[in-house]
């Protein structure tokens, strides 16, 4: 039986609402909130990056995920369900997500939604503009579930 990747344990926060800097399940999650949450569910131990967005956000963000997770290069790496996502929006703003499939095999990502019309964890289908805004891939490591 193979283990459950991050994604599975991301989907259960789905329909959360989105707090900045939320870190309670069911109660309000951001995108850092939700893979912190996701990554403890699956007995990745990881510092918070609940200060991510001071100063150069990105690099940050790219520096905690180094820690316990090995960057996929998409230069022949497939990325697949489970692996983090980081990208860079509206002037570098960072945001992670964590790439998924859904039951009809179609390739999505869940995320902490802070569009005003959505304001939750939510999963849906990748587009052009996901992967034009993707700065980074990354996988956590098996030595690093425990």
């Amino acid at each position: 039986m193979m283990e459950p990747t991050l994604d599975t344990f991301a989907r259960k926060h789905i329909g959360t609402p989105f707090k900045w800097h939320g870190r309670v399940p069911g109660v309000g999650l951001d995108c850092s909130g939700l893979l912190v949450v996701s990554l403890q569910e699956m007995g990745v131990e990881v510092e918070d990056v609940r200060e991510y967005r001071r100063v150069d956000q990105v690099a940050n963000i790219e520096r905690e995920l180094s820690k316990f997770c090995g960057e996929v290069f998409l230069d022949g790496n497939e990325i697949t369900s489970g692996d983090i996502v980081v990208s860079e929006v509206k002037g570098g703003v960072g945001h992670i997500s964590i790439l998924s499939h859904n039951e009809q095999g179609q390739e999505t990502f869940i995320h902490a939604s802070s569009a005003p019309t959505v304001m939750q964890v939510i999963e849906q289908p990748t587009t052009d503009e996901f992967y034009e805004n993707l700065r980074s891939v990354w996988r956590v490591l098996p030595r690093s579930v425990k």
